[in-house]
């Protein structure tokens, strides 16, 4: 009895950890083209690579983004308070430019005590 429990609780584990590493997908088209950890922040820098118009696309984005940074890098933050800039650019050119096209988002990670991510000014600055 006691190897029958041991059975159906391992094969329980196995499916529950088969469905934890399921894809993430997006509704958008989005590819990191530079991420940067430090101490005190993390930046993202993406290229777009679908046409945006709408601003609320774009933030969308953003959060998106810096909710999928901060799950991939949760053991490093850990509960320590960090900034996270994610930069939104229309091609490889204008990273490589330099040139912010869409603009840029910042957010707070682990914002007096509570973790996770929160807006830090809650508008996407747009870029030149």
């Amino acid at each position: 009895m006691k190897r029958f429990l041991i059975l159906i609780v391992s094969i329980i584990s196995v499916f529950s950890l088969i469905a934890c590493e399921s894809p993430v997908t997006n509704d958008f088209q989005a590819t990191v083209v530079f991420e940067e950890v430090t101490i005190e922040a993390i930046t993202v820098h993406a290229v777009i690579t679908e046409d945006m118009t709408s601003l609320d696309a774009l933030a969308f984005i953003a959060n998106e983004l810096a909710v999928d940074t901060y799950q991939k890098h949760i053991e490093t933050i850990a509960l320590n308070a960090m900034t996270l800039t994610v930069y939104l650019y229309d091609s490889t050119a204008s990273y490589n430019a330099e040139s912010d096209t869409y603009g840029f988002m910042v957010f707070n990670l682990n914002a007096e005590n509570t973790p996770g991510v929160s807006h830090a000014n809650n508008q996407l600055t747009l870029g030149a």
